[in-house]
């Protein structure tokens, strides 16, 4: 596949997953709000419910004003023929709570 193709893939996939992400989360209790904190894991469970039972991973950053980690990357997995996948990397988030913002 050329590249001008991929990315055409690259964005018909975030289309379908990235752009309505915040309201499957909000479907599965997950709120945005820069202020709540939630259980990583029932992060990771909400992502995999929407995903179709595939995992994510999850990247957080710490917060510069109190030190609670925040969702900085959501990563979904393809194969290399686009089909939904597992992903191997684990998430990198230190604490059992973080924030949505």
């Amino acid at each position: 596949m050329g590249l001008l193709p991929y990315f055409q893939k690259t964005l018909e996939l975030y289309g379908k997953v990235g752009e309505g992400l915040d309201k499957a989360l909000d479907a599965e209790g997950i709120k945005r709000n820069g202020l709540k904190t939630y259980k990583l894991r029932d992060i990771e469970a909400a992502l995999q419910n929407i995903n179709d039972g595939f995992t994510c991973s999850v990247k957080c950053v710490q917060s510069k004003i109190d030190n609670v980690e925040q969702i900085q990357e959501i990563r979904f997995s393809y194969t290399t023929d686009f089909k939904k996948q597992n992903t191997v990397q684990t998430s990198r988030c230190t604490g059992p709570n973080v924030r949505f913002p």
